[in-house]
């Protein structure tokens, strides 16, 4: 159990000393950290959402690719490592996709009633060709969770100093995603 760092001596005036300066300062630096590593899981979190409300959850692999990097000091970073990650966040200048990955898509996606390998084939040329002639239509989900998560915090007057603290909407969101 630390005392109380701080004195406070009263006569005429006021004097005020730091016993602890050191504690004090390694207090705040935790502080600090816990906020910084919060407010990345919260960005990570609102995107997951932004995922599952654009229904652009279809193979899985771009939101499990989802996940926080601790680079140094109060600095994090949201990565989703997922191949085509870049392409529904930013869309595309048209190309050409791989006909196997694209056909993986139509066979799993489970937005595609087809009656047997001849229609899937079917569907994926035709979504290949779209793409090679179209592009991809951009469906951010990363760039508008940090605009929210932003917005949230900056209405906050005071932050976390322990886990516990941390806002229950986050928390719960956070329950169960895969450790990294």
């Amino acid at each position: 159990m630390c005392k109380n760092p701080l004195t406070i001596i009263m006569a005429r005036s006021v004097r005020v000393s730091v016993d602890n300066f050191e504690w004090m300062v390694e207090n705040i630096k935790l502080r600090l950290e816990l906020v910084t590593e919060v407010i990345a899981w919260h960005v990570l979190a609102k995107a997951l959402d932004n995922l599952e409300e654009h229904e652009t959850i279809f193979t899985g692999e771009l939101y499990g690719s989802g996940k926080v990097e601790r680079d140094e000091f109060m600095k994090y970073r949201v990565v989703f490592d997922a191949p085509h990650a870049h392409r529904v966040e930013y869309g595309s200048e048209p190309f050409r996709p791989s006909f196997n990955a694209i056909k993986s898509w139509v066979m799993g996606s489970g937005k595609f009633i087809f009656v047997d390998e001849e229609d899937a084939n079917e569907i994926t040329a035709a979504i290949v060709e779209k793409i090679s002639n179209e592009g991809v239509r951009a469906h951010p989900f990363l760039a508008p969770a940090v605009f929210d998560v932003l917005a949230y915090w900056s209405t906050k007057r005071e932050f976390p100093s322990r886990l516990q603290e941390v806002p229950p909407e986050i928390l719960r969101r956070l329950e169960g995603l895969p450790e990294r």
